[in-house]
């Protein structure tokens, strides 16, 4: 399966505005996007802008990715169908739930992203849910960019 992160690390600085990496990124729309994919990918790109540069299920901008809704190449396809109409962008967690990832993964992934967007550290997930600190962080590094 094909797919590309397109925003993978920017910062703001303390003037609110976006600091990126000019030599390999460009911004559209205020969004820092790899040149390369500009060039190459330009399909990626209308299928961002459509969606707002965010996930179409859950509504995060971090870590988006663009996926093919026909799956074209796990069919056996030799070209991927990059019509827009079968593209949506999700993050990387609804990405993996849409190819059922994350029940391969670990049943815990919900609770960790929610504890960890409660401010929980890795070692008090772990404490929770019953599994090392070391494995929560396998885990929370498989489903953030």
């Amino acid at each position: 399966m094909f797919v590309i992160i397109v925003v993978k690390s920017f910062t703001m600085n303390d003037k609110d505005e976006i600091k990126y990496d000019k030599r390999t990124h460009v911004l559209v729309e205020g969004v820092p996007i790899k040149k390369h994919t500009l060039k190459w990918y330009p399909w990626i790109v209308e299928a961002l802008k459509r969606d707002n540069f965010s996930c179409v299920k859950c509504g995060k901008k971090e870590g988006i990715v663009v996926h093919h809704i026909d799956e074209s190449r796990r069919k056996g396809q030799d070209k991927m169908n990059n019509k827009l109409d079968n593209l949506m962008s999700l993050c990387r967690i609804c990405h993996a739930q849409e190819h059922r990832y994350s029940l391969k993964i670990n049943p815990n992934i919900h609770l960790i992203k929610e504890l960890r967007e409660q401010g929980k550290t890795f070692q008090e997930i772990g404490d929770h849910i019953g599994i090392s600190r070391q494995r929560v962080h396998q885990l929370w590094e498989k489903m953030t960019p």
